[in-house]
């Protein structure tokens, strides 16, 4: 029987991989592909990321099983050319996703997380908002009601976006031009990321380009390439990052005559402009890191590793929760988080702060410990 679930963890072992070998050939051609902050602040995001899926993925996929159950057209069984149209067609939902991302101010809000970073590689690929794949999942629906299950949809779409999250990289040669014109590759995906006026809401597509070109979205790249929002930000709070689209929302309808039309525009649609990424991105406060240009030295880059690493490490078991982790744990475990990412943050500043956050941060972490064993033991 096709094993979908090990496929995703194969794929998804392999990306891993693919992020350390692109980190030692870069360190090794002393390429500059990678910036420590933020390197660590795409760490971060993904902690925060894990350590909320639960929260935001749990109810949307609820619905999509009851939807299966009750609603669905056919039922259609797991094999290998099942998975191929569906594959097929989750590419052509998260195409739709993709561009209503950019175009659509509260999606943006979610999507431009992911478009955050000013460099281009790997772990960029990690960085998502915390709603975002929950908004995504939507888009994949109408694969629900045609009568795939909803494992199998949701186990194709996150293989698509670990194909996809492959393409982030400056280190592979330019593809042919006829593979480009099927399949997204690094050179076609990078266009996506560039901040330059003339690229962007380009190159949408997740593995096939296909759909690109069939609506006219497609653009080869023609001048230098420059990453990340417009203007660019160098904030490396991942609390801040995942907060600013909607900020900028509700500042937005603040400024306005504060009706219902306003409201519907402030987060659906900007008229007067072509792009929503025009009118968030630069409207973003650009807070730059005053110590991020400053270097680490050795202990302090191994500190903060640590403290990433065990954060990131703290946020794993949220994806699927243990059946010993009651609510109150599974929010608590958040919090700390939450506090852990906001800490490396601290680290990455040189805030003299830290110490007294760091122990609160010790502290909940006790807390988590004693009431996990309480519980363990009583049980």
């Amino acid at each position: 029987m096709f094993d979908l679930e090990k496929v995703v963890m194969l794929f998804g072992v392999l990306l891993i991989a693919l992020v350390i070998v692109e980190l030692v050939y870069a360190l090794k051609m002393k390429a500059e592909v990678f910036e420590f902050a933020d390197s660590i602040t795409s760490l971060s995001l993904l902690s925060i990321l894990y350590a909320t899926s639960y929260f935001t993925v749990t109810p949307v996929a609820s619905l999509a099983s009851a939807i299966w159950l009750k609603y669905s057209l056919f039922t259609i069984q797991e094999g290998i050319l099942p998975f191929i149209v569906c594959f097929l067609f989750c590419d052509l939902a998260f195409y739709f996703f993709h561009r209503v991302s950019h175009r659509v101010n509260l999606f943006w809000a979610a999507h431009l997380v992911h478009h955050s970073s000013n460099h281009y590689n790997l772990l960029i690929s990690l960085r998502g908002g915390i709603f975002q794949r929950s908004i995504s999942m939507f888009f994949y629906f109408p694969l629900v009601f045609l009568g795939f299950s909803p494992n199998t949809v949701f186990a194709v779409a996150a293989l698509n976006l670990l194909v996809n999250a492959m393409t982030h990289t400056l280190l592979l040669p330019r593809f042919p031009r006829w593979v480009s014109k099927i399949f997204v590759t690094p050179d076609f995906h990078q266009v996506h990321h560039a901040n330059n006026r003339l690229y962007w809401d380009k190159n949408f597509g997740g593995t096939f380009s296909i759909w690109d070109h069939l609506f006219g979205t497609s653009m080869e790249k023609t001048e230098n390439l420059q990453f990340g929002l417009s203007p660019q930000i160098s904030s490396t709070n991942p609390v801040e990052i995942n907060l600013l689209g909607y900020k900028k929302i509700i500042q937005k309808y603040k400024d306005s005559n504060r009706s219902f039309l306003a409201l519907c525009q402030a987060v659906w649609l900007y008229p007067s402009y072509s792009s929503a990424r025009f009118v968030l991105a630069n409207n973003l406060d650009n807070n730059p890191s005053e110590n991020s240009s400053n270097g680490y030295n050795k202990n302090e880059k191994v500190v903060i590793l640590g403290q990433v690493l065990l954060t990131l490490a703290l946020s794993i078991p949220i994806i699927r929760p243990r059946s010993d982790l009651n609510i109150f744990l599974m929010i608590l475990d958040v919090v700390i988080v939450v506090l852990g990412a906001l800490i490396t943050n601290l680290l990455l500043l040189k805030d003299h702060n830290l110490k007294k956050w760091y122990s609160v941060w010790m502290l909940l972490c006790l807390v988590f410990v004693i009431f996990f064993f309480a519980r363990q033991n009583f049980h």
